[in-house]
């Protein structure tokens, strides 16, 4: 399959080749560089995969679960790592699952399913926190609320199908058939606690600043002008090249799910 990819608005695009990966459904914008696609493989036995890209769309790897008939419909993702995929199995009594990933996509695992419905997409604020748009036998569409990850609640019920959520802001949207379209405020909701399990070092620094964290995180520095110069998932350990940094005093953001 082919992305068309554009840096000026759309007057010229180019094609990236995005290999093994033909049936995307979902995409997630981490951040400049990192773009996730999530859907099937496109095969009989088909299987839901993940294509994620940490350079802007130039390279991509490619995720299959291997799990046989199963397909992304949505996603969700907190950060580069960490992320939610709603799937419906096929080819027998159907079962929606909510999964969720901790590497990037390279593993996931069931948090929650149920019988008889079919999920469409999912939004989750942070691990715990979220909203599951599902289908029942009788093509009504519902949203689900989850405060804890563990238990849900019916949150709201429209008589056509909602496809897809999108979130502006503190706005959660919902589109569906027969051009429905509902919105509900979501605020994000970041805490400001202070994350334990990080070290950065040394300080001052003129080559390599050092991140020693047990996760991975989303990591901002900001000049004394309040521009951004670094805005970029980190891994655990990573070292970020500040070599080409102009002298000067920055100031260094961390976040992991509602922590920063």
């Amino acid at each position: 399959d082919y992305l068309l990819k554009t840096a000026d608005g759309g007057l010229n695009y180019d094609t990236v080749f995005m290999a093994g990966y033909p049936m995307p459904n979902d995409k997630e914008k981490i951040d400049d560089d990192t773009i996730m696609f999530t859907g099937w493989d496109g095969t009989f036995a088909y299987q839901g995969a993940l294509v994620k890209s940490y350079d802007g769309g130039n390279t991509w790897t490619y995720l299959p679960t291997n799990d046989d008939y199963t397909n992304f419909a949505g996603t969700s993702f907190i950060n580069g790592m960490t992320g939610f995929g709603v799937y419906q199995s096929g080819w027998g009594p159907d079962t929606a699952y909510l999964t969720m990933t901790n590497d990037g996509g390279n593993s996931w695992n069931v948090v929650h399913t149920d019988t008889s419905i079919t999920y469409n997409d999912v939004f989750m604020k942070g691990q715990n926190e979220g909203y599951i748009a599902y289908t029942d036998d009788g093509y009504d569409a519902h949203i689900l609320y989850t405060s804890d990850g563990i238990n849900y609640s019916l949150d709201y019920t429209v008589n056509n199908v909602l496809q897809r959520f999108y979130h502006a802001q503190s706005t959660l949207f919902a589109i569906g058939t027969g051009g429905t379209v509902i919105k509900k405020s979501v605020p994000l909701g970041i805490l400001n606690r202070e994350i334990s399990n990080i070290e950065i070092y040394p300080n001052p620094v003129s080559d390599y600043l050092q991140i020693k964290t047990d996760e991975a995180m989303t990591i901002s520095i900001a000049d004394m002008n309040g521009k951004i110069v670094f805005d970029k998932i980190v891994l655990p350990n990573e070292r970020i090249d500040v070599r080409n940094f102009a002298n000067g005093i920055y100031t260094i953001k961390s976040v992991v799910g509602n922590k920063v």
